[in-house]
């Protein structure tokens, strides 16, 4: 009988297309087992004749090495339903690097729409899949370059597959994000999005002749500061007196980060230097890097994240646009405790309400 629920439960089950963009690397804190260059030259040689099922097999492959597929891994964050910003997680295609992005099917009971509180979540990709989902990969689209060389639009090649993996979850403890973390990163797109993230970084060169021009500038010797550019993450750790910034490609659909993302990071690189090791994305933060982007880019009409806020109503107003369910559920709790918008305090008692519910 139980498997006739379960057969039952398959065939009326409504599912829907996802995509999730994986960036494959040399050796680095996220893959400690590298990328040998002998896998990659494979690759190429099965794209350049045209076999794409064994370029396919490859790159899945490497997937479930790098720990995607396996338990402990984080397959069930960083989901969209906008391909075009999930191949912005892509990874090049040089010759230590591949980049994928998976074509998925997950029935609706397995998917969850993120918040900005959860790992895995940004208002670009804001699907975070119930623990132990069933995912059925159909297809995946791979970088290809026949000469390695800076990406250019339209070198994603599609390749239908068959494969079924389950999702797993890492917690923010895990990766050392939290939701204040989070509420930044959505905070940056959204500044972004509306005033641009200054010139395209195309290469470790330029990102380094950015970051050590400013490190200078700020009176630090630059050769403390190791540089690398080898995944969709941008990263900067303090490694006991050095600095070790990675900077991701990038989300923009292209293979490309940004000034922004560059000055980010040696936001972060000089409060370290300057002995703030627990700055995290909090106010020295923010004013560093607002600081570093009027100093070195053509970015402008930057709204502080942290500007003040006098009300209570301008505290519901100031949270992200993620948080719009849990305010619309909290006014409702708020109306039925007899708690009114025109209140003769104008409000205070019925936005206090409010305020304290989301964030609870």
């Amino acid at each position: 009988m139980e498997h006739l629920r379960e057969h039952w439960r398959q065939a009326t089950a409504s599912k829907r297309t996802l995509y999730r963009g994986i960036s494959l690397q040399g050796a680095s804190a996220r893959f400690a087992w590298g990328l040998d260059q002998a896998i990659v030259r494979k690759f190429s040689s099965a794209m350049k004749k045209g076999d794409h099922q064994a370029a396919a097999k490859i790159v899945l492959d490497l997937c479930e090495q790098s720990g995607e597929f396996v338990e402990g891994g984080h397959f069930g964050v960083w989901w969209s339903t906008d391909l075009k910003v999930a191949r912005g997680y892509g990874g090049m295609h040089t010759r230590e690097t591949l980049g994928c992005v998976i074509h998925a099917e997950v029935e609706d009971d397995d998917i969850n729409q993120g918040h900005a509180e959860q790992y895995g979540f940004t208002s670009e990709a804001p699907v975070v899949l119930r623990q132990g989902a069933r995912i059925d990969i159909v297809a995946i689209e791979v970088r290809y370059n026949p000469d390695l060389k800076v990406l250019r639009d339209g070198d994603f090649v599609l390749i239908p597959v068959r494969r079924q993996v389950t999702a797993t979850l890492k917690t923010a403890d895990d990766l050392s994000v939290d939701g204040g973390d989070m509420r930044f990163y959505e905070w940056e797109g959204k500044q972004q999005k509306a005033n641009g993230g200054g010139r395209k970084i195309n290469s470790v060169r330029d990102a380094t002749e950015l970051g050590n021009r400013v490190l200078t500038d700020y009176g630090f010797d630059a050769s403390k500061v190791t540089w690398s550019m080898g995944t969709w993450e941008s990263w900067t750790k303090d490694e006991g007196g050095r600095i070790h910034i990675n900077i991701g490609y990038g989300y923009s659909g292209d293979g490309a980060a940004n000034s922004w993302t560059v000055l980010h990071e040696v936001a972060h690189a000089i409060l370290f230097l300057r002995g703030n090791a627990n700055h995290r994305h909090g106010a020295d933060f923010e004013a560093m890097l607002m600081e570093l982007l009027q100093r070195y880019t053509r970015v402008r009409n930057i709204t502080p994240r942290t500007a003040a806020t006098k009300t209570w109503r301008e505290k519901v107003d100031a949270l992200p646009e993620s948080y719009t369910p849990a305010i619309m559920s909290a006014m409702e709790n708020a109306y039925d405790m007899g708690l009114r918008e025109e209140a003769d305090d104008d409000g205070a008692a019925f936005w206090y309400q409010v305020y304290g519910e989301v964030m609870a």
